[in-house]
């Protein structure tokens, strides 16, 4: 199994700057609420059940940090679904977030037919 400093070529740490986007009018349904960095984000939370160690973990996050810093991104909650793909597709195409539970409740009228049960 390769390290993970395999995965990301050196240039990464050296992108200053990313175009991004107009927004696209897509809405993303996610069921994870966790922001993109910091000790509560994707890297922290989802990354050791993935096989990261410590040092891999920081790095991540400092990839991750970097990536809002060169896209003028904010850590929004939501961000660290899928990975942080949930981020890049909200920051790239400027994706709406929104909970997968109440977007599917709202589509199939669940509080009516509770209302009416």
């Amino acid at each position: 199994m390769g390290t993970l400093n395999s995965l990301f070529p050196p240039e990464i740490e050296e992108i200053e700057e990313i175009e991004m986007r107009p927004e696209r009018g897509i809405t993303l349904l996610v069921d994870v609420w966790s922001p993109l960095v910091g000790p509560d984000g994707t890297a922290y939370v989802f990354a050791p059940q993935k096989g990261a160690d410590d040092k891999g973990v920081q790095l991540l996050d400092q990839a991750l940090s970097n990536f809002l810093e060169v896209t003028s991104g904010s850590n929004r909650p939501g961000y660290g679904a899928a990975g942080g793909v949930a981020a890049g597709l909200s920051i790239g195409l400027g994706t709406e977030i929104v909970s997968r539970a109440d977007k599917l409740s709202n589509l199939v009228g669940l509080e009516r037919a509770i209302d009416e049960s």
